[in-house]
């Protein structure tokens, strides 16, 4: 086997005094000039006097939330705290199968989306806001912030776990470097071609969309579709995780970015191909870019898709933080979304076919479904061709290069050890890919292997 082998995160369980400490200093980081409104790197604001709503799942330690809210009332605000039931309703085996089921028009079953990103509907937290007045809320760890016309912020780190792990510490200054390699990377593709030992074999051309760059969530392929360039990814992925939880190996087979046919995935793959025939004959209707350009006398450039469908291909989405690991709740399955967290580690790759985010209110207007459902690659290797026919690696078999690049390592020399530093804290072990045993017996039930494996490498050192 020539893939990393698995490596386990065990720490030291935080004291409560050094908890409250590092959240005070979150929770007081000055803004960054451009990043203000980033959801993966938030930036509070809050000033004395200001009124502060905390909404957390009850999945979330309870500890570090209740000091997000006194470190909020250290600097003299008032905080209001919700917490929202996220006790899951289905089975492990069963919680994937969430992600195909919540297709549906519009406002159906909209609860699974908003669970995971959001965690409350933002129609219902804006007429909330309007009667309490409330300054900020604070609510969800994923995805781009709603569009409300308040100011709302993400909550990064949500476990003991984690502030007891190097990531909380790990320097802005080198995130933002290691960010700005990846993009740069992608941007220097033409032509790419990913592979994984899971089954994935896809090519495209990489076009110019006008992309932004996304800090820890680098779009490793077009996001505005026909901007610049017209969709021929064509090929296969595969895998058995999505955001919510495992599944028998799928395989989704894509012809110019529209996946034509599901193969596989047990009762994943079964709703999943319910939905493609239900929804991918539909018109896709015209959306806006996701990008910082803007057209002559204001406004934003719209998308408008080839030919009729759903579940387009949008999100190549590439993790760039080394220090990332699956917390213990998530690897034995105990939350709602136990693998939405993985997908930030570096080198780490999750796709996304179905409305994306932008596309999302013209697509609740006509009452067609919204959301989306994902697949996982962990060993991904990402490979393009440059103009020059250059070839340029960005992941290699799960290990994102920029944390080779030179620039990077010197950089992190200035806050210690780099290979301390810039190495994957978390690797995940699969069954004939890096750890002895039978990927065919993995793949038919990796609940269960998952589970076990969780059970025996706990993360804290109690």
């Amino acid at each position: 086997m020539d893939y990393p082998a698995p490596r386990y995160p065990s720490f030291k369980e935080i004291s409560p005094e050094e908890l409250r400490s590092k959240i005070r200093t979150i929770v007081s980081r000055p803004e960054v000039e451009g990043l203000a409104n980033q959801p993966h790197a938030p930036r509070y604001g809050v000033k004395e006097g200001n009124r502060v709503l905390v909404v957390s799942l009850s999945e979330f330690d309870q500890a570090v939330i209740g000091e997000f809210a006194g470190a909020f009332r250290n600097l003299g605000a008032t905080v209001d705290m919700m917490t929202v039931d996220s006790t899951p309703s289905v089975s492990k085996e069963k919680l994937a199968v969430l992600e195909a089921s919540s297709i549906e028009p519009s406002g159906e079953k909209e609860a699974v989306y908003t669970r995971m990103t959001n965690l409350v509907n933002p129609k219902a937290i804006t007429q909330l806001v309007d009667f309490m007045k409330y300054d900020l809320v604070v609510s969800g760890t994923a995805g781009p912030l709603p569009r409300v016309p308040f100011r709302w912020a993400r909550m990064e780190y949500i476990s003991r776990e984690e502030y007891s792990s190097p990531q909380v510490d790990f320097p802005f200054e080198l995130q933002l470097l290691i960010d700005r390699k990846v993009y740069e990377s992608i941007k220097r593709c033409v032509k790419v071609r990913v592979t994984d030992p899971e089954g994935t074999d896809f090519t495209f051309t990489n076009y110019d969309d006008g992309r932004p760059m996304a800090l820890t969530h680098e779009y490793g392929k077009t996001i505005n579709f026909g901007h610049n360039g017209k969709e021929d990814c064509s090929g296969v992925i595969a895998g058995t995780l999505n955001h919510l939880g495992a599944f028998p190996r799928v395989k989704a087979h894509l012809n110019d970015s529209l996946v034509v046919r599901v193969e596989g995935g047990g009762e994943y793959g079964d709703v999943w191909r319910q939905k493609l025939e239900d929804y991918n004959k539909m018109d896709f209707p015209e959306f806006p870019m996701r990008t910082e350009m803007a057209l002559p006398g204001g406004g934003v450039p719209k998308v408008k898709m080839s030919m009729p469908g759903f579940f387009w291909y949008w999100e190549c989405a590439i993790g760039t933080v080394p220090g990332v690991f699956r917390l213990e709740r998530e690897g034995k399955m105990m939350n709602f979304a136990n693998f939405l967290h993985d997908r930030k580690r570096a080198g780490y790759l999750h796709h996304g076919f179905g409305g994306s985010n932008n596309s999302a209110k013209p697509l609740m207007e006509k009452g067609l479904p919204w959301t989306h459902v994902h697949i996982h690659n962990m060993f991904a290797t990402y490979e393009g061709t440059a103009k020059d026919g250059s070839k340029v690696k960005v992941i290699d078999k799960g290990h994102l290069t920029a944390l080779d690049d030179p620039e990077v390592v010197a950089m992190a020399k200035k806050f210690g050890d780099p290979k301390a530093l810039l190495g994957e804290v978390w690797i995940p072990a699969v069954p004939g890919v890096n750890v002895e045993g039978s990927y065919e017996e993995y793949s038919a039930n990796p609940t269960k292997w998952i589970v076990e494996d969780a059970r025996r490498h706990p993360v804290l050192k109690r």
